[in-house]
């Protein structure tokens, strides 16, 4: 998972400085899922295998992380403990079928 987070650019001090700027983190799938038709089914399908990911996730939590998607656009909203979460939320995302990219506005709120 580490290489993966470094060749997408998901390190934590990455995604403190394009949170900074941007407001949102946004990474696209490297290979290209060509012309697939995206359809609801294939949209409802994708959320609930990221969701699996999360839960099964010992940092995550899939109660925290909203997901939603449009066509293989995935959205990630809500709250994780820490930068390297974003990355790690994103880079799950990224594997899951049907997905051709995703947009993050997850914020960084530390356990209390």
């Amino acid at each position: 998972m580490r290489a993966k987070l470094d060749t997408l650019d998901l390190r934590g001090d990455q995604i403190k400085d394009e949170l900074a700027r941007t407001g949102q983190v946004v990474r696209r799938k490297a290979e290209d899922i060509g012309d697939q038709a995206a359809d609801a089914a294939s949209d409802a399908r994708a959320v609930t295998e990221i969701k699996a990911k999360y839960a099964g996730d010992a940092t995550l939590s899939a109660w925290d992380i909203s997901v939603s998607c449009n066509q293989g656009h995935v959205a990630l909203s809500g709250t994780v403990t820490s930068p390297d979460d974003i990355g790690r939320a994103i880079a799950l995302a990224l594997d899951a079928d049907g997905v051709r990219d995703v947009t993050s506005t997850l914020a960084v709120k530390p356990k209390p």
